[in-house]
């Protein structure tokens, strides 16, 4: 989520995923601003939400020969 360290997972300045943020150190927003996610949504939002990384992919059938060329399967 926003406000989180991309390697670890935890909130910025801390070093695990569930360390807490602890906003009474940064009163004034230095290390994590005061209006990062984290902060306005006070992180409930985890409960109900999970990110998920996907994707499609395509690879194209390769050539059979030196008188081919890569894709030519896909017009036959």
């Amino acid at each position: 989520m926003i406000g989180r360290d991309k390697g670890t997972g935890a909130p910025l300045g801390k070093r695990k995923e569930l360390d807490d943020p602890d906003y009474k150190t940064d009163p004034k927003g230095a290390r994590i601003p005061m209006d990062a996610h984290i902060r306005l949504a006070g992180e409930p939002l985890v409960d109900y939400v999970v990110p998920t990384g996907g994707g499609y992919f395509f690879a194209p059938p390769g050539a059979r020969d030196s008188q081919d060329w890569v894709g030519s399967g896909l017009l036959a």
